[in-house]
């Protein structure tokens, strides 16, 4: 009757170990100084017994399990806790809708973004993302993204990270996944991508949910109106909300932009290329740093030809690649520069000139004086009947900066000082100084 009771409940155990729905192991190996018990408290859910975490891997003894053997456990029994995106960069105007609130707010550039949060872009407006296994996620102007799922699964090492792109354009490079829970998955209208590690864009039309996918780097899954398809690197698809995926097609190549330079000298530089064979237009993106971060110009240009605005001084990336005609964008190419402070402005050359001072009298006699001129050898000193000194009542050239005369008759007169420089095309003339002397006052 004991072997019985035991047999029953040793069989119970093992219902209960089995998950209700059969998934992918995540694989732990065992360690020195590891047991079943420090396995399910470090990684395990509450309600997930020891006893079960032991049935499941058929284990007989479990004080005697040897070193690197393979603990199997099933993904819903690991612990998931939340694991918020991180914003890298911000550019622009950017909101977001937090979960379950409808007013939207400006999005400053050290929150954080939880499951359920709604971030929208601004026109010349993008924000950088990084998730929690160091995932990358770049919007674009104009564009609305929702974070489905922002999870982690405790410390095993594996993140579930799942965004929507309502519309606009995103730019991802993910991490290569680690363990069979890890998801890195972009939802559309018209499609899903998912991936395990790769570089690739999705783009999503206002409106029409037109999706188109581009591959840069690894492979990618997409799956749209029950079909699935792999792209690999160089080749994208478009897919229309009800239909399948069109057939992968190869990417446009990088236009060659080894020749573009910044004229430092102009406040706008206009930078060309050579024309992309199959380029029905161009995307230029320029950035603030190196390419990752937030893009802070955007156009798409018909022409192989970008106006470079005024720029701050620092280090900037501009990246360009090629449009086809069904809207697929190509590789890119990139160019690095930088802008150095321009010099300051060589101060003004200050040119020293005679300044006339009033003059000074003692009965009969009138001192005009003015400062000495560095490097003049001598004074003309010019007394005139009007103002533009064309008919001189007096002429005299000395060394000294000063003259003494007799005052003159009563009336009006103009003064002039013309300092004598080595050169004679170096003209240093005083201020023209009028001097009224009133007729005198009969006495009483």
């Amino acid at each position: 009757m004991l072997r019985y009771t035991r047999f029953i409940t040793a069989i119970s155990l093992l219902i209960l170990a089995l998950p209700s729905v059969q998934a992918e192991d995540w694989v732990y190996r065992m360690r020195s100084g590891d047991s079943l018990s420090k396995i399910s408290a470090q990684f395990l859910k509450n309600e997930i017994s020891t006893v079960r975490l032991q049935y499941y891997n058929q284990i007989e003894n479990p004080t005697r399990i040897p070193l690197g053997s393979e603990i199997k456990v099933p993904l819903e029994w690991l612990k998931l806790t939340p694991s918020p995106a991180e914003v890298l960069s911000l550019e622009g105007e950017v909101s977001i809708v937090r979960a379950g609130e409808s007013d939207p707010v400006s999005l400053s550039d050290v929150d954080q973004l939880q499951i359920g949060d709604v971030v929208t872009t601004g026109r010349q407006s993008s924000l950088a993302l990084r998730f929690a296994d160091g995932s990358r996620l770049m919007l674009g102007p104009e564009t609305q993204v929702s974070m489905d799922t922002l999870s982690a699964f405790g410390e095993a090492g594996m993140v579930d990270t799942r965004v929507r792109v309502q519309y606009g354009r995103v730019e991802s490079e993910v991490e290569p996944l680690q363990g069979a829970g890890a998801r890195f998955q972009i939802t559309t209208p018209a499609a899903v991508t998912m991936v395990r590690g790769t570089g690739f864009r999705v783009g999503v039309e206002f409106g029409s949910g037109l999706t188109r996918n581009e591959v840069v780097r690894g492979q990618v899954a997409v799956e749209g109106e029950g079909e699935s398809l792999d792209v690999d690197a160089g080749f994208g698809t478009m897919i229309e909300p009800g239909k399948p995926p069109l057939k992968p097609r190869p990417l446009l190549t990088s236009p060659d932009i080894s020749m573009l330079e910044v004229d430092m000298d102009l406040p706008a530089a206009s930078l060309r290329w050579s024309g992309l064979e199959g380029a029905e237009a161009y995307r230029v993106q320029l950035f603030r740093g190196e390419p990752g971060g937030g893009v802070i110009v955007e156009q798409v240009l018909t022409t192989p030809e970008f106006t470079l605005l005024e720029l701050t001084p620092g280090s900037y990336s501009i990246r360009v690649r090629g449009i086809d005609e069904l809207g697929l964008e190509g590789l890119s190419a990139e160019h690095r520069f930088l802008l150095n402070e321009p010099p300051p402005p060589p101060p003004p050359v200050k040119v020293e000139v005679p300044v006339i001072e009033a003059p000074q009298f003692n009965g009969p006699w009138m001192w005009v004086r003015w400062n000495a001129v560095d490097n003049a050898w001598g004074y003309r000193f010019l007394v005139a009947a009007d103002p533009m000194l064309q008919q001189p009542l007096l002429e005299r050239v000395g060394t000294n900066p000063e003259r003494v005369l007799p005052v003159p008759w009563p009336g009006t007169y103009y003064i002039r000082v013309d300092a004598l420089m080595e050169s004679e095309d170096d003209a240093r003339q005083s201020q023209v100084y009028r001097l009224d002397l009133p007729l005198p006052q009969p006495g009483p």
